[in-house]
Formats: C-alpha cells, structure tokens, sequence
C-alpha cells in the first residue's frame, strides 16, 4: 500500500487576517495594478492570490514552530496602528512584514520561496493551470513564484486581457519600439510622452506638428512592426527635429497610445448612442437660467464631429464676457433664441438613452433617445 501524499500547508494552517488585511488594502490601489489594465468583474486580489498558491504548492513543515515561521515570511506580522484622519486618531489592523501587501512583493523572501518551491517538485519548477483564469490574477502570481504556467478562457475579454498581463510583458520587455504614427500625431499624449522623456516644454512646443494638422486615427500598425517613414528634419507623425531614437518606447507607453486609439475608435462608432445635450446656464456657479420663450427653454442635442466629440462651442459663438447666446449654426436648427441679458454659455450634459435629464422646476422632463 502506497503512503498517503504529504499534507500541503493550506490543508493544515493559513494565514487568513493578514492576507484578508492586505487584500483588502489593495483593491484601494489605483496606480500600477493589472486591475487598471480593463475592467473585469470578480477579480480576485494578488495578495490573496499569492498567499494560496504558495500555502498549496508548499508542503506542510509537519511542527507549529517550523509552521509560524513559515508564515511570518509569507504574511508578516498583523499590528495595530494609529492613523490619523481629519484629526482624529483611530486604531486600525495591518501588517508588518512579509510579502503579501502591496509594494513588498518584490521582498527578499519571495526568491527564498521561489527556491523553495523548486526544491518541493525535485527542482524543476512545478506546472499551473487554471482553466477560467479570468482577469489573470492567479496565473500572474503564478508566474511569479516562477511556475510553468498556462491559464485560458473561454471568454475572448478575459483571453486578450490575459495576453495583455501574462503574454506581451514576457515577450517585449525590456524592448523599445517606434511609436505609432497616429501616436506622433497626438499632441497631448506626444506632450506627456516627451516630458516623461526629459525635454523641455519649450523643446516640446516647437517639437510639435502644427494645430490641425493630423493623421488618421483608422490607420492598423502593429504593436510590434513599425516601419516608420521619417522625413528631412520630420517624422512621420508630424515631429520636428527630433532625434527618432527619442521615439523609441517601452511597453508601458505603447499600451497607453494603443489605449487612447481604442477609446477614440469606440467614442466614434458609440457617439451616437449616448447622445450629449446642452442646457443654457451659468458655470460658476452652476444654475439653469431660463430663456425668454418657454418654448425653447429645452436641453439641446448636440451632434458629434467626425470623432465622435461633442463640442459646445457650436451653440456658443458670437460669446462675450457677459453674455454668450445659443446659436443655430447646425443645419436644420431653428433660429437663435433671445436669451435674457447676463446669462453665461451653454454647458454640455452627456444622457444616458432612456434616462431623463433634469430640468429646470416646472418644466416637463424630456427623455433623451438614442437614434435607431
């Protein structure tokens, strides 16, 4: 008769308040977190990921001693802090040490527990599945105590936000590739771009392409082959004189250039659905302020451009420091309204379809639709 298979250390103990604790400090993180990437419901927290998957693939030592000191490595110790908020003192539970809370993960333990995982599977490193991976919390950590890992869903959100988090940072990282043409063409993110790059917002300003001119957002480069045709003194987004090596980025960069296309690309096609009104109001401080006919005392649609932006400035021109009034510059508006005296500009209002905007008191609310 074989002997029973040794007891993981999950079966036996687990360090459950402190991996509770820093789970829960976690979902508070907003910056550099896989959970920024793409929404994606139930996401399981690394922290807690972690601690289970190295409590499963870690035998039990076999005595409480050997077994405590096992997990003050793994989770720390759980103290109580003072913390203050507006000036008042409470007492609140954390943890001290360890390698679970967010920013210790990289600690000098997690490579003793990575040897340590070698040595329980006979020195090689031991095979992860999981087969609904989801938002790849458990595949990443897994990878990270240095597993063969493979995770796969059915869901194609859930397959490219895992390619996203376990594939692409594999492959390219430490890479630097040209930026995207559509990229070079975008001020504000070229702006942030060259800033982070260390030039000077003078530099960065003459750098710059011309306002208005642009390249298509359709244009489908791949994230990892870029041609790039640059000009005498330009590149092929619209720079000028800058070194093309400057244009070389990192993985993180390009993900955020790739992640305002999409979110242009999606704002063009959905524009329409989720139409913005403008009502006639002061700004500062936000008040409806009434026309002097009834009749047009409305919310008003306002068409998006070609990118799918909604600009109020239709409905505002001929502005004055005092007075800024409606206008029907879009064809098959009615003429303007005669506003009352002093009364500020229009303020866009984006309406969900099938919602009611609010309206001035008195008035009947109107609901906004979506074309069909």
């Amino acid at each position: 008769m074989s002997n029973p298979p040794d007891k993981r250390l999950i079966e036996v103990d687990f360090p459950l308040e402190a991996v509770s604790l820093d789970s829960v400090h976690e979902k508070n993180v907003r910056h550099g977190h896989i959970s920024t990437l793409h929404i994606w419901p139930a996401r399981r927290p690394l922290a807690a990921s972690r601690a289970a998957l190295i409590a499963t693939l870690l035998p039990d030592p076999g005595s409480k001693e050997k077994r405590e000191e096992l997990k003050l490595r793994l989770a720390g110790r759980v103290v109580d802090a003072v913390k203050k908020k507006g000036g008042e003192e409470s007492i609140v539970r954390e943890t001290a040490g360890g390698i679970l809370h967010w920013g210790r993960e990289s600690g000098p333990d997690l490579q003793w527990f990575r040897e340590e995982i070698r040595k329980a599977y006979g020195g090689r490193a031991p095979r992860v599945l999981d087969p609904f991976a989801g938002g790849g919390a458990i595949p990443l950590e897994a990878m990270r105590l240095g597993c063969d890992v493979t995770a796969a869903d059915i869901n194609p959100v859930a397959w490219f936000i895992l390619k996203c988090t376990l594939d692409y940072p594999q492959r390219l990282a430490g890479q630097a590739l040209r930026l995207p043409d559509f990229a070079l063409a975008d001020r504000a993110f070229m702006t942030d771009y060259l800033k982070a790059r260390g030039m000077k917002p003078a530099a960065i300003k003459a750098a710059l392409r011309p306002a208005g001119a642009t390249v298509a957002q359709g244009e489908n480069h791949s994230l990892f082959d870029h041609a790039g045709k640059v000009g005498a003194g330009e590149t092929a987004g619209g720079l000028v004189n800058v070194d093309p090596a400057l244009l070389d980025a990192d993985l993180a960069w390009h993900v955020r250039a790739w992640g305002r296309w999409v979110l242009a690309e999606a704002r063009k096609q959905l524009a329409d659905y989720y139409p913005t009104y403008a009502e006639y109001c002061t700004l500062k401080p936000y008040a409806v302020v009434p026309l002097i006919r009834a009749e047009e005392d409305m919310l008003r649609l306002i068409p998006p451009n070609a990118a799918g932006e909604a600009n109020d400035d239709i409905l505002n021109s001929a502005a004055t420091p005092s007075i800024s009034p409606i206008t029907a510059s879009h064809a098959g508006w009615p003429s303007p309204p005669s506003p009352t005296s002093g009364r500020a500009p229009c303020a866009a209002r984006t309406v969900v379809p099938n919602y009611r905007c609010s309206r001035p008191p008195g008035s009947t609310p109107r609901p906004a639709s979506a074309p069909a």
